[in-house]
């Protein structure tokens, strides 16, 4: 796929941050460079106070987002969400690839869907197809960038972006097409969710432990060992 497409070269995926374009603003009345840049100490403290403010606004906003949703998402509108997105998977699927690319983030997709499955409006099995969408769409981004390198190292970065996206294809051909094992990783999800909702630390303990010890010990492993 790579030998096929190497050279030509498409703008780059900045210039189609419609999201970026909506945010800057904000980011840069409050961000560093903004409000938060007046604060005293070091850049390390305005850094930690800039993330901590981001996490705050993150929570406050799925927060009110779910309770709009609850107000609004009734009656004709929410069988009209259930029929585009909770009804065939694939359009699910569909919806959460498109959505994703126009956002250039699978974190956004998948955020946006959580209110919704907060105020009941879908279910988590209606938004798991969303969400595999949504690992399919981020590798366009990946892909158009790719193509924009050039040089000598512009064939690779394209190989490594097609492996992106083919694990992502495969992987949902076999999860979800193969019955049997399409409601695994739902359940599981919902195990873990229900264990981490009475126990917070829990979900903590998974997040650090998943996404950072782990990786990070396997490549201790392979450095030291390999």
């Amino acid at each position: 796929m790579s030998n096929a497409l190497y050279g030509n070269v498409l703008p780059n995926p900045e210039e189609a941050d419609f999201l970026g374009i909506i945010t800057d603003p904000v980011v840069e009345a409050i961000g560093p460079k903004g409000l938060l840049g007046n604060l005293p100490g070091s850049n390390v403290v305005v850094g930690a106070v800039t993330i901590l403010l981001g996490v705050v606004m993150i929570f406050l906003a799925v927060r009110w987002l779910g309770k709009i949703l609850q107000l609004i998402v009734v009656g004709r509108a929410k069988k009209l969400l259930e029929k585009s997105i909770g009804g065939n998977p694939m359009v699910a699927m569909g919806a959460g690839a498109a959505v994703t690319v126009a956002a250039q983030s699978s974190s956004v997709t998948t955020s946006v869907m959580i209110p919704f499955a907060g105020s009941g409006a879908l279910t988590p099995r209606q938004i798991y197809p969303m969400t595999l969408g949504a690992n399919v769409g981020t590798t366009v981004t990946t892909i158009i960038a790719a193509m924009a390198v050039t040089g000598g190292g512009g064939e690779a970065a394209l190989t490594i972006a097609f492996v992106h996206l083919l694990f992502n294809v495969f992987g949902i051909a076999i999860i979800y097409g193969i019955p049997f094992l399409r409601p695994i990783p739902l359940r599981c999800a919902e195990l873990l969710a229900k264990v981490a909702a009475q126990r917070k630390y829990i979900a903590i303990a998974w997040v650090l432990g998943v996404f950072i010890i782990l990786p990070t010990a396997m490549i201790f492993a392979k450095v030291v060992f390999f």
